[in-house]
């Protein structure tokens, strides 16, 4: 689990945050905090933060300048809408109905009660949103068929494993026993899902597609929370119809990385795309 970073914004923060920050340090869960608004907009425009907490209320002005700054991230980030905003406030009796109506839809409100509650809710709230990831861990997807797991999933497991990042699988092999197993959580877990896309199975007009476990975890993955950021496709496209793996049309906006004889081809893109995503290579 490499650490997750995160913005704060409080103007004052001795009496809530920096003992939040303190909390979350050991979950490796990283906080950098700032007491002028200034100085978060100018931290948040040149940074790459995971997500951002900010008090609401500005006791020196009486302004609600943490609603303006979820505004602010939330637009900022509008192509991410499970973007974590976590808003935090120990005057809950000040919250009437305009507040709630004013908040970005991925923004949640929440009073400073309990600290260690406060710090809980945080992280499992990450977790659902696909934030908190373990940045060594690579779920791949792919054909199970041992001749196609020698030529196809091999080379990517030992270029993944010769970086130091562990290739995880679904090991069932019927995939309601998987479900059942925890496939959704374990596939959430990791930093990114790999899907190895080969031609496998022909239709009806002549094509081939993958099988049809491999377009399932697809969806799976795509129905994740930061699902399609993760997700990268390996996709089979040779000379022939009989060595191009065809995607459904919905996967046309999923960027793809193509090989047409050896999936070693691909490797080099491949660690570009897991550096993207800040994987622990």
């Amino acid at each position: 689990m490499g650490y997750v970073t995160g913005l704060v914004w409080d103007d004052e923060p001795e009496l809530f945050m920096q003992y939040l920050k303190e909390v979350l340090r050991p979950q490796q869960i990283e906080l950098s905090i700032c007491e002028h608004r200034e100085d978060f907009e100018s931290l948040f425009r040149d940074g790459s933060w995971d997500f951002v907490i900010l008090d609401l209320f500005d006791e020196a002005s009486g302004k609600m300048t943490g609603l303006d700054l979820a505004r602010l991230v939330s637009h900022a980030k509008r192509r991410e809408q499970s973007y974590p905003i976590f808003i935090l406030t120990q005057f809950t009796s000040k919250i009437v109905t305009e507040i709630y109506n004013n908040i970005p839809l991925n923004a949640v409100l929440r009073g400073k009660s309990d600290l260690f509650w406060t710090a809980q809710y945080i992280k499992e709230e990450l977790i659902q949103r696909g934030v908190y990831v373990d940045k060594r861990r690579v779920f791949c997807v792919h054909n199970v068929q041992p001749q196609r797991m020698r030529k196809f999933v091999d080379p990517v497991k030992d270029r993944l494993v010769n970086r130091g990042l562990q290739m995880v699988t679904l090991s069932a092999s019927d995939l309601v026993t998987g479900i059942l197993d925890g496939l959704m959580d374990r596939m959430n877990q990791c930093g990114a899902i790999v899907s190895i896309c080969t031609a496998d199975d022909i239709q009806h007009d002549g094509s081939y597609q993958p099988r049809q476990n491999v377009l399932f975890e697809i969806g799976l993955a795509l129905g994740l929370n930061r699902g399609l950021q993760r997700l990268i496709v390996l996709q089979q496209w040779g000379a022939t119809v009989e060595t191009q793996a065809k995607l459904p049309s919905d996967l046309g906006g999923v960027l793809t990385i193509q090989f047409k004889e050896r999936i070693g081809e691909t490797l080099d893109q491949l660690e570009d795309r897991l550096r993207d995503l800040r994987m622990s290579l």
